[in-house]
């Protein structure tokens, strides 16, 4: 994910991103150093996050600190500790929705399996995620 979208999320919920991780003698948010999937799926993230953050805030669930964001066999995988069963339920619609939906752009999307990849791209997309 760009550098600027990462940051928007971070500034937009920063108790998901407490755990830290030191680097260079510098300490890092753990997720701003793993966020690593195309901007298409952006708009995914964010309203996960929203509703992990809702469901933390307001149904007194254990706070969540995430550990990784990535794309993983063509679908989003976020990791995280904390939670509860209905935060597990929206990580893995998200991961769904990803499944439908183009990582380079947000457009509807489908797996695509070439040279021993799998990932999820629009038609637009399919051949240009090849040649890259």
């Amino acid at each position: 994910m760009s550098p600027e979208k990462t940051k928007i999320l971070l500034d937009k919920y920063p108790k998901l991103f407490e755990l830290t991780t030191e680097e260079n003698g510098r300490m890092y948010p753990i997720s701003l150093l793993m966020i690593e999937c195309g901007d298409g799926w952006y708009n995914i993230i964010s309203t996960l996050f929203a509703c992990m953050q809702n469901e933390i805030d307001h149904n007194n669930a254990p706070q969540v600190a995430l550990t990784q964001v990535k794309e993983k066999f063509g679908t989003l995988r976020v990791y995280y500790l904390g939670g509860n069963e209905t935060i597990d339920g929206m990580e893995k619609l998200a991961e769904r929705l990803s499944a439908v939906t183009c990582e380079e752009c947000g457009a509807p999307g489908e797996i695509d399996h070439t040279a021993g990849w799998l990932r999820c791209r629009c038609k637009a997309h399919e051949k240009a995620s090849w040649e890259a």
